[in-house]
């Protein structure tokens, strides 16, 4: 054998590509950035449209594989808002488990469905409807 040092190395590589892992995957179908484009929301005796008079409603949401943040400004009754937490997904349905939040709603957990279709969002609780845009 001429260069065994050569020879040695492809068999590294060799074993190192016919290597597979089981590492979990990094996204889900709610993996982003995504921005509100519109939603209906029915706190109390009020229903609050966005977009409609008066509604200057901007939020973002970013999903990681299993964290989620949301932060927006504007919101009726609420003003400026943020909360964090962890999800978990189940067919087209997903909990959000909150564990911070600029309001009281710590250690709250919302049960939510959702729909994804290209780069729209669609989420839907017991008291509202939102429909989200991906922006990255």
């Amino acid at each position: 054998m001429k260069n065994p040092i050569l020879f040695l190395l492809a068999i590294c590589v060799a074993s190192v590509l016919s290597c597979t892992s089981e590492k979990p995957s990094d996204t889900t179908p709610l993996t982003g950035v995504w921005e509100l484009v519109s939603g209906e929301w029915k706190m109390q005796d009020t229903t609050f449209v966005l977009p409609g008079p008066g509604m200057e409603l901007k939020s973002m949401k970013y999903y990681s594989r299993d964290h989620f943040f949301c932060i927006g400004m504007g919101a009726p009754n609420m003003g400026s808002y943020a909360f964090s937490g962890v999800y978990k997904i189940d067919g087209d349905k997903y909990t959000e488990s909150v564990t911070y939040s600029s309001g009281n709603n710590v250690g709250d957990e919302y049960l939510l469905s959702f729909q994804v279709k290209g780069d729209e969002l669609k989420i839907q609780g017991d008291w509202f409807h939102e429909t989200w845009k991906r922006i990255e």
